[in-house]
C-alpha cells in the first residue's frame, strides 16, 4: 500500500507542478527533485526518494539540496519508512534533523469517486514577501 500511496502522491504533485509558473520537477535516477518557491513547504521543495536503488539519491543529495536552497526555500527529503537508510543518514549528516510522518489513506479503484464540479483552480496571489508568508502559513496549516 505504501508504494501505491507514494505513486499517487507523485502523480498528483506532477499535475500540481505543471500549473506552477516557478515549479520545477525532475524525475532522476531513483528520486525526484522538486523546487517550487511559491509553495514554501518542504514537500514541494525537496528530494523524494523513489528507489529501488538509493545510491544515486544519496550521492546527489548535497547538490540537490543546494539547488533547492538557491530558490530561496528550505529543503526537505521524503523517504518511506526505513527503506532508504543511506539517504536518511546523508540528510542527517547535511543538517536535516527534523523527522515528520506523512499519514495517508489509499483508496482502491472500486471505492474511488471523482469529485464533482470543474476541479481546483490555481491562482497566483502575488509575489511580495508578505503574500508569500501568508501562503506559507495557509499551506502549513493544511498539514497540521
Amino acid at each position: 500500500m505504501a508504494e501505491r500511496l507514494h505513486a499517487a502522491l507523485a502523480d498528483v504533485f506532477a499535475l500540481f507542478f505543471a500549473e506552477l509558473p516557478d515549479g520545477r520537477l525532475e524525475v532522476r535516477d531513483g528520486y525526484r527533485l522538486m523546487v517550487a518557491p511559491s509553495v514554501p513547504i518542504d514537500l514541494a521543495n525537496g528530494v523524494w526518494v523513489d528507489g529501488p536503488d538509493e545510491g544515486p539519491a544519496t550521492r546527489d543529495l548535497e547538490a540537490s539540496l543546494e539547488t533547492i536552497r538557491s530558490g530561496g526555500v528550505g529543503p526537505g527529503v521524503l523517504t518511506r519508512d526505513d527503506r532508504f537508510p543511506m539517504v536518511a543518514g546523508e540528510a542527517k549528516r547535511l543538517g536535516l534533523t527534523a523527522v515528520e510522518s506523512v499519514p495517508g489513506m489509499v483508496v482502491t479503484p472500486e471505492n474511488f469517486r471523482p469529485p464533482e464540479g470543474d476541479g481546483p483552480k490555481l491562482v497566483r496571489v502575488g509575489g511580495d514577501a508578505e503574500l508569500l508568508a501568508a501562503a506559507k502559513d495557509v499551506a502549513a496549516r493544511g498539514f497540521e
